[in-house]
């Protein structure tokens, strides 16, 4: 358990040590650069629930809603407010000046076909 110990140590040490790569961009201050390893086989996130899939879209894309660190329920994200119309149909209220990367606004023709696109029976999403 000790040389474990050590050697998990040791490791860490050398790898906080140790500069960057040679060939290594450089990023500019005040930006986060994030290595996951193996690059994700798609992009979209309707069509793979894979782990590392998941976790690089939690990075990449904003949703309406989202679970806040030490809260079972979900908050809302994106939207300013949501609720339960009945067990099949929510409301939501979306945040003003909320856009896509292509500076459109996200508005609720966006959010129904991202929607609808989800549900469809042939993504990913739709069988989770």
């Amino acid at each position: 358990m000790i040389m474990r110990w050590a050697a998990v140590a040791l490791l860490s040490v050398a790898f906080l040590c140790a500069g960057p790569a040679e060939g290594a961009k450089k990023i500019k201050d005040g930006t986060v650069s994030i290595t996951f390893g193996p690059e994700p086989e798609t992009m979209d996130p309707h069509t793979s629930s894979s782990a590392l899939v998941v976790t690089v879209h939690r990075y990449v894309f904003d949703t309406l809603m989202t679970r806040l660190p030490g809260e079972a329920i979900p908050s809302p994200w994106a939207a300013k407010s949501a609720k339960a119309v009945d067990p099949k149909t929510y409301e939501f209220q979306l945040r003003e000046g909320v856009k896509f990367a292509n500076g459109e606004d996200v508005d609720a023709a966006a959010v129904k076909f991202s929607s609808r696109r989800g549900s469809s029976g042939g993504s990913a999403a739709s069988r989770r």
